[in-house]
């Protein structure tokens, strides 16, 4: 044999000899013990089939059967805004969820009545807030195939259950993950409006359902998202949103008008500057100004949807609704829902909100109302407390309905 065929006989029974160790520490350290006794998918002892012929081709199986588990799981962990739960978990939160509705539901009517309105108007006394004569029928989705109508409160959670709704309605995840139009847009394509009766003969036949979160943390939410950036997130219309209220508010609430910068007119530590996101153009109302603009402005006639009062957007006294879900309970609130509604095959739980913010995760679920986030505190650090105080008059039912209170916030004014 010649000396370059010994060389690569060689080099061949070297590889031949790796790829032996390589193997035999593979089954000498895999971690769930299927060389060890261990079980494998159908509950038999590996080490018992290992003595067939085909033991080690089950074992291959096995293998490749779990990197296509562990793709498919880094899959959906890319989706983070799914939660996942276990079934023991989620029999706890329908528990502790379906009282929470239970008290949630009690309170809107004892809440109705005691200020005579609506369905729960016992008197002919005059009723003490003025509401729509009607429900706002418009604005619901009919999910007539799943029998479930719901009232979009935007900035409390709307986008989670918007995503939903696409998922009912047919869209795939890829279809979501990919389009450039915003959910809502999507949503009403495959649930159009209805207009009365078609609409009232919906809402009999359903079961209603409306997600709430603590008013001050909405008006904050909505204020960030739509007029505090003209600049980030144009394509979601706060170029629409700064000339429609924004540069209004500017010209009536502060000395100087757009001509003042708007850094000039706010402390650094009142506002939160999100990494990676474009600076404002600097001409933006400030918060303060955006609330004296709420205590202003009738809100009946004159609100957009983003803060418009929850008693006047989705007449919880006009309507008897089966669910009240909330923002600060949602995971838990969620499980309930979907279990509720039967849709337990379609959708999961879902959180699709995350804004880091000093450390605070804004908006998520926090199981109490009374937590505050951190961003919070800094924005609300621009008013006073009479300024806080007029603002909770001006939203005081939607308080009382749903069991909030602005006592939370008063800690965070100026003490000036």
């Amino acid at each position: 044999m010649k000396p370059r065929h010994v060389r690569r006989l060689v080099v061949a029974l070297a590889a031949a000899g790796a790829l032996l160790l390589v193997a035999s520490l593979v089954l000498g350290v895999l971690d769930d013990g299927l060389l060890r006794g261990g079980k494998g998918s159908d509950g038999v002892g590996v080490d018992a089939r290992s003595e067939d012929d085909g033991g080690f081709h089950r074992f291959q199986d096995e293998l490749v059967r779990r990197k296509a588990e562990e793709e498919r799981r880094q899959s959906q962990d890319a989706a983070e805004d799914v939660i996942r739960v276990s079934e023991q978990e989620a029999a706890g939160f329908i528990r502790a969820a379906s009282r929470w509705n239970e008290h949630r539901l009690q309170r809107v009517q004892e809440v109705c009545a005691r200020h005579n309105l609506g369905l729960y108007r016992s008197s002919a006394a005059a009723p003490d807030y003025k509401l729509p004569p009607t429900p706002q029928y418009a604005v619901f989705y009919y999910d007539r195939p799943h029998k479930m109508a719901w009232c979009p409160l935007y900035k409390a959670g709307s986008t989670s259950w918007l995503y939903n709704l696409c998922l009912l309605g047919g869209y795939s995840e890829r279809e979501l993950r990919d389009t450039r139009d915003q959910l809502s847009t999507l949503a009403r394509k495959a649930y159009p409006e209805l207009e009365y009766p078609e609409a009232e003969e919906a809402l009999r036949g359903s079961r209603k359902l409306l997600v709430v979160r603590h008013p001050l943390a909405r008006l904050l939410s909505a204020y960030r998202d739509k007029l505090e950036n003209r600049v980030a997130g144009a394509e979601h219309g706060t170029a629409h949103f700064y000339r429609k209220y924004g540069r209004r508010i500017v010209d009536k609430y502060r000395a100087g008008g757009a001509a003042v910068p708007t850094s000039r007119v706010v402390r650094p530590d009142q506002v939160v500057r999100d990494p990676g996101q474009q600076p404002p153009a600097d001409d933006e109302p400030t918060f303060k100004e955006f609330v004296q603009y709420l205590i202003d402005v009738d809100l009946a006639s004159y609100a957009d949807d983003h803060w418009i009062p929850y008693y006047l957007f989705c007449t919880p006294c006009l309507l008897n609704y089966d669910i009240i879900a909330k923002v600060e309970t949602y995971l838990e609130d969620q499980v309930y829902m979907i279990g509720a509604l039967g849709l337990q095959d379609s959708i999961r739980p879902r959180w699709r909100h995350r804004t880091a913010t000093d450390g605070d995760l804004e908006g998520l679920p926090t199981t109490s109302s009374r937590h505050v986030t951190a961003a919070a505190r800094r924005y609300f650090s621009q008013l006073t407390e009479a300024e806080l105080r007029a603002l909770y008059q001006k939203y005081k039912l939607d308080f009382e309905l749903f069991d909030y209170a602005v006592e939370d916030y008063l800690p965070y004014v100026s003490p000036k």
